[in-house]
């Protein structure tokens, strides 16, 4: 290949993908912001009402609905990891297939549909993206444009609608379109199984250091200091709890979102 047309191909390949976490980004925070909260607010306030009958007391209440907050976050954090590491699988699996199909003689068309249909026996690969291909695969045999489709049904599709335009606007092959494409993909989960493997020492120290104060309040109990009965009954004790808790929440949250920036 010409040193020109790749070092293009790479510059539009590092433009698109960083698009489509970008729109990845939007779509699931909209997705967070309309449908978490719904569950999330209402057990909120059962835990609330609940707590305020049998304690009675706010602090405990505040610092529960704290946890319950921290747990609720991680909880679709990794909802959300996973449902994109598997939407990734699903685009490198397409593109591998496809290449293959059209190095091998295959129309785009014909490629994409086996694609499809391979795609369609995934038990990983979500239903909204399993759709969007088999429209896209249907479009194209009809002749079609499926920049639009691609584009506009699932974000990590984005990708594969701009590498479509890229061959149509500069005459180069979707093989090799699609090849560097699915290299990079599988060069980014070496890159994020890598980290994964080197960060799990971080993870558990983080993991310890929330857990900690428990240790603490479990020994002051065995030296009859009654640590539990002083922070629950309110007044100082009830501040202090707040506090630790909401440190002990907000320290273990921002581990895991430098290991999610870490891993990206």
């Amino acid at each position: 290949m010409n040193p020109a047309v790749y070092a293009l191909l790479l510059l539009a390949l590092s433009t698109s993908v960083s698009e489509t976490k970008n729109s990845e980004r939007v779509v699931n925070n909209k997705k967070l912001a309309t449908a978490a909260p719904a569950w999330m607010i209402l057990a909120t306030v059962f835990l609330a009402v609940f707590l305020f009958m049998v304690l009675g007391r706010l602090t405990v209440i505040v610092a529960a609905i704290i946890v319950a907050a921290t747990v609720a976050y991680s909880f679709n954090n990794a909802r959300k990891k996973k449902m994109n590491v598997q939407a990734e699988d699903a685009i490198a699996r397409l593109l591998g297939n496809m290449t293959a199909d059209l190095r091998a003689g295959a129309s785009f068309p014909a490629a994409l549909k086996r694609g499809a249909e391979d795609l369609a026996a995934s038990s990983t690969t979500s239903m909204e993206m399993k759709t969007a291909i088999a429209t896209a695969a249907v479009i194209a045999h009809r002749g079609g444009s499926v920049f639009t489709v691609l584009v506009t049904s699932h974000p990590q599709l984005k990708t594969l609608g701009a590498l479509c335009t890229l061959s149509e606007k500069h005459g180069i092959p979707l093989s090799d379109v699609f090849e560097q494409a699915h290299n990079h993909i599988e060069a980014r989960k070496r890159h994020r199984a890598a980290t994964k493997a080197s960060l799990q020492g971080p993870q558990a120290t983080a993991i310890v250091l929330t857990l900690l104060p428990l240790a603490g309040i479990f020994m002051g109990t065995i030296m009859g200091a009654n640590p539990v009965g002083f922070l629950l009954g309110g007044g100082i004790g009830g501040v202090l709890l707040v506090i630790g808790v909401t440190l002990a929440c907000a320290g273990f949250s921002w581990s895991r979102t430098l290991v999610a920036n870490a891993e990206s």
